[in-house]
C-alpha cells in the first residue's frame, strides 16, 4: 500500500492520472501493483532528463524553456507539466532553486510515447553553445542504475526460463544436422521453398509457402533469420518449423540490410529526401531485431543523387562495421558515422573530409577505406582512418585519376584499390592496382601497372589466402586470367614468409571466353563464368595445380553462387534476366553436375549463409593434417547411406508389385465368380474362353503372351543421356 500512494503521487507530479475504480469493484492487491508496475514502466520510458543546460535566473526562464521546447519538439508530441505553483502547463520542467533565485541547470523533457523519448535520446552529446553540451538519458535509465548494487550477487535462475524453454525458438538448429547439409532457399512463381541439400540425398524438401512474400527474400549474414518483403513491412522467420521471429512496420518497404552481428537492421523505402518530411523522416528506419523498437529514423537520398531515380543502384548508402559497432553514410563532403546501439554521432560530429568519393569498411577490423578526387593541382588521394578515433593511419596521393575501386580483402589482410588513370594526353586511360598491406608495419604499397590496351574486367581476391586474380582483355572476343601472390617467399619456400612477403605474378591463363570470376570460399579452386550472352560456359580451375579441373555448361546461366562451406557451386536462370526456360543446376566444387532441375518463373536462388567457423587456427590444422582419416570415415558413411538409398527404393517398388499383383489375384477371383451371370446374359453362350486369357493360379499372374528369346550376357552399359555407367537395377529402373 505505501508503493501504490508512492506510485500515485508520483503520477499526480508528473500529470498522469492512474485508472478509475469504481468504489463496488474489487481488485486485489497483486493487481493493482502490476497495473502500477506496468503505468509506472512506461511513463519513466517517456520521460528524458536533460543535463547541462544553461543555469538562469526568474527573468530568462520562459525563455530558456522556449529555446529547449523547439530542439525536443521535432521528435515527437511533448506532454506539458502541470506547475502546482502557477497552476499552469509547461512543456518543459525546469526545476529551481526559490533561495537562490535560479534554476539547478537540469530540465524534465516528457514524451507522448517512448518512442519518441527513445528517438529524443540521439540530443546526448548535442552542443546548445560552446558551454553548454546535453546530457540526455531515459529517467527509466536513471532509476535503474540508482538502484544497482555496490556488491555483485550472482542472480538466481528465473523459474519462468525454466516453463518457457519449450517456447524458445532454437535459431541454430539447422546448424546441428548429423550430415552438415546445406540449406538453399528458391523463389518461383508465388511459392518460396527452402530445401536441405547433400550430394547423397540430393534436394530433400524442408519447408515450402504459397505467397509468402511479396517482393523478395534475403538470408542474414549468418544465417539464423530469413526475410520476406511486404507492402507493410519487413518479416523475420526462423527455427526449425519457421517461425515468425519479429516484424518491423514501415510502408512500401523495398530494400533491407543486416549489421554482421544480425542485431541491427536497416530498412529503406525509396523515398528521396524531397518527399520526406525533414523533422520525422520515414525514408530510412534502423532496428533493434531483438526488441522491434526504431533506433533511430533517417532520411534517404537526393534525386539529384540517386542516379536517375534509380534507388537500387545506391542501396546500401549506409554501411555498417565489421562488428556492427558503427554505422556510416557518406553526405556532401562529409562521412557521418553513428555508434551503436545509441546511433549518436562519433565524437558528437561528423567526419570533414572535401568532395569525398566513396568509402568501405574493413572486414576484420573498425577501419575506413575513403578517396577524394584530384582538384586542380592537389593530387586524389585515398586515406585510411581509424575509428573510433578517426585518425588517419595511411595515406597515399595519386596523380591523373578519374575513378578509384576500393576492394578489401575478405579477411581485412590487404586492400586493393583500382586506380582508373588518365594517359598524358588525357585521352586514353590504363589501371593501376595499389596494394595496402594491411597487417604489415607502416602499412607499405605495392603497384602492379597495366598497359593501356589491357581493359580490365574484374579483380578478385582469394577469400582465404593470399593470391587474387585479374580479368583481362586478351585477343578480339578472347579473355585472359593473370594470378598473383602477395606473398611469393612463402610460395616458393613452403613456410611462412618474414614479417613482409613479396607481390608476385604466377601464372596466365589465356585465349577463354570468360565474363566473371568466382573463387571457392575456402580458396584454391577458382570458376571461370562466362554468363548471359556468353552461354553460360563454366571452367573449374585448381590454382595449385595450375591445372584446369572441368569444363562444363549451363545455358544461358545468369547467376553464379558457391555455398559457405565451398563444397557446391549453383548456377541459375532466372526470370528478371533471361526471357529463356528458368531453374538451377547444383555442381560439385570440381565441376560434377549433382542436379538439374526447371522451375517456372525462378526469380531468386540463394544458400543459406554459415557462421564463422568457431575452431581456432590450431583445431583447423589438426582437422587438415589428419584429413585422410577423418575422409575415409565419411566416406565409409556416404556408401553405406548410398547401399541403404538403393536397397530401400528397391524395396518400396517391391511392395508395390506385390500390391498390384494381390490386387490383380482378387479381381480375377470376382470375374470368376460372376460367371454364371455372365453366360445367362448372353443367352447360355459360354464363350469366356475365346477371348479371356487363362490365369496360372499357382503363379499369381495373367499370362499375356510367351516369348523366348536367348540374351547374351551384358557386361556393362551407359547412360549416354548422362554420362554415367549403369551398374545396379536402380539405374536400369
Amino acid at each position: 500500500h505505501f508503493r501504490i500512494r508512492i506510485a500515485i503521487s508520483v503520477y499526480k507530479m508528473v500529470g498522469v492520472e492512474m485508472p478509475v475504480v469504481s468504489p463496488n469493484e474489487y481488485i486485489d492487491s497483486d493487481t493493482l501493483v502490476h497495473q502500477e508496475e506496468r503505468f509506472t514502466q512506461r511513463l519513466y520510458d517517456s520521460i528524458l532528463v536533460v543535463d547541462n543546460i544553461p543555469i538562469v535566473g526568474e527573468e530568462k526562464l520562459d525563455r530558456l524553456r522556449t529555446t529547449l521546447s523547439k530542439i525536443f519538439k521535432a521528435f515527437g508530441k511533448l506532454i506539458p507539466w502541470k506547475n502546482p505553483i502557477t497552476n499552469s502547463s509547461d512543456l518543459l520542467l525546469i526545476p529551481f532553486d526559490q533561495e537562490k533565485n535560479i534554476s539547478k541547470g537540469f530540465c524534465f523533457v516528457k514524451y507522448s510515447n517512448p518512442d519518441d523519448a527513445l528517438k529524443a535520446c540521439a540530443t546526448d552529446g548535442y552542443p546548445l553553445d560552446k558551454n553548454h553540451t546535453f546530457i540526455t538519458k531515459l529517467l527509466s535509465d536513471i532509476i535503474r542504475v540508482q538502484f544497482v548494487s555496490d556488491s555483485y550477487s550472482k542472480p538466481d535462475r528465473p523459474s519462468s526460463l525454466v516453463s518457457c524453454a519449450e517456447d524458445v525458438v532454437d535459431l541454430y538448429f539447422w546448424l546441428s544436422d548429423n550430415r552438415s547439409r546445406e540449406q538453399f532457399c528458391i523463389r518461383y512463381q508465388d511459392s518460396t521453398e527452402i530445401f536441405w541439400y547433400d550430394s547423397i540425398l540430393q534436394p530433400d524438401l524442408d519447408y515450402s509457402r504459397d505467397h509468402w512474400t511479396e517482393s523478395k527474400i534475403m538470408w542474414s549474414p549468418k544465417g539464423s533469420y530469413l526475410a520476406t518483403f511486404h507492402r507493410q513491412g519487413v518479416a523475420l522467420w526462423g527455427g526449425e518449423k519457421w517461425e515468425k521471429i519479429a516484424r518491423f512496420a514501415h510502408d512500401s518497404v523495398k530494400f533491407a540490410e543486416f549489421s554482421p552481428c544480425e542485431r541491427y537492421l536497416i530498412t529503406f523505402n525509396s523515398l528521396s529526401v524531397e518527399q520526406d518530411d525533414a523533422k520525422n523522416p520515414t525514408a530510412v528506419k534502423v532496428w533493434e531485431i531483438s526488441t522491434g523498437r526504431i533506433l533511430r529514423s533517417f532520411l534517404g537520398l537526393s534525386s539529384s543523387n540517386s542516379s536517375a531515380g534509380n534507388a537500387q543502384l545506391n542501396w546500401p548508402f549506409f554501411k555498417w562495421s565489421h562488428d556492427g559497432a558503427f554505422l556510416a553514410r557518406k553526405g556532401p563532403g562529409v562521412i557521418s558515422v553513428y555508434e551503436t546501439p545509441g546511433l549518436g554521432l562519433v565524437g558528437k560530429k561528423s567526419l570533414k573530409i572535401d568532395k569525398v568519393q566513396e568509402f568501405e569498411w574493413s572486414p576484420s577490423a573498425n577501419m575506413l577505406a575513403l578517396w577524394t578526387p584530384e582538384v586542380g593541382d592537389t593530387p586524389a588521394r585515398v586515406s585510411l582512418v581509424e575509428f573510433p578515433s578517426k585518425s588517419e593511419v595511411r595515406s597515399k596521393a595519386l596523380f591523373s585519376v578519374s575513378h578509384i575501386g576500393i576492394l578489401w580483402h575478405p579477411q581485412g589482410k590487404y586492400l586493393c584499390c583500382q586506380v582508373d588513370r588518365l594517359t598524358k594526353s588525357k585521352k586514353g586511360k590504363f589501371v593501376n592496382f595499389e596494394l595496402f598491406r594491411i597487417t604489415a608495419k607502416n602499412i607499405p604499397v605495392e603497384t602492379v601497372e597495366f598497359k593501356e590496351s589491357d581493359s580490365i574486367l574484374e579483380f578478385k581476391w582469394e577469400p582465404k589466402g593470399d593470391r587474387f586474380a585479374v580479368l583481362k582483355n586478351d585477343t578480339p572476343g578472347r579473355q585472359a586470367i593473370v594470378f598473383y601472390t602477395m606473398d611469393a617467399a612463402a610460395t616458393s619456400s613452403g613456410e611462412s614468409a618474414s614479417s613482409v612477403g613479396v607481390m608476385k605474378e604466377l601464372f596466365t591463363i589465356g585465349k577463354k571466353t570468360v565474363s566473371h570470376l568466382f573463387w571457392s570460399p575456402s580458396g584454391n579452386i577458382i570458376v571461370l563464368a562466362g554468363l548471359g550472352a556468353l552461354n553460360g560456359q563454366l571452367e573449374w580451375i585448381n590454382v595449385n595445380e595450375q591445372i584446369s579441373l572441368n569444363t562444363n555448361e549451363h545455358f544461358m546461366a545468369t547467376e553464379i553462387q558457391w555455398d559457405s562451406s565451398g563444397r557446391y557451386l549453383s548456377t541459375s536462370v532466372s526470370m528478371q534476366r533471361s526471357s529463356g526456360g528458368t531453374g538451377f543446376k547444383i555442381w560439385s566444387c570440381i565441376g560434377r553436375e549433382l542436379v538439374d532441375q526447371n522451375r517456372d518463373a525462378l526469380f531468386q536462388f540463394l544458400w543459406r549463409p554459415r557462421p564463422v567457423v568457431l575452431l581456432s587456427q590450431e583445431q583447423q590444422k589438426y582437422v587438415k593434417k589428419n584429413l585422410k582419416e577423418f575422409r575415409a570415415r565419411y566416406e565409409q558413411e556416404d556408401q553405406e547411406l548410398k547401399e541403404s538409398r538403393k536397397s530401400g527404393q528397391a524395396a518400396k517398388r517391391r511392395a508395390i508389385r506385390e500390391e498390384w499383383e494381390e490386387y490383380m489375384k482378387g479381381r480375377m477371383q470376382e470375374y470368376e465368380s460372376e460367371k454364371a451371370l455372365r453366360v445367362k446374359a448372353r443367352g447360355g453362350i459360354d464363350d469366356d474362353h475365346v477371348w479371356i486369357p487363362k490365369v496360372k493360379e499357382s503363379e499369381g499372374y495373367v499370362v499375356i503372351e510367351e516369348v523366348k528369346e536367348t540374351v547374351v550376357e551384358v557386361k556393362a552399359q551407359v547412360d549416354k543421356s548422362r554420362g554415367k555407367l549403369i551398374n545396379s537395377d536402380d539405374d536400369r529402373d
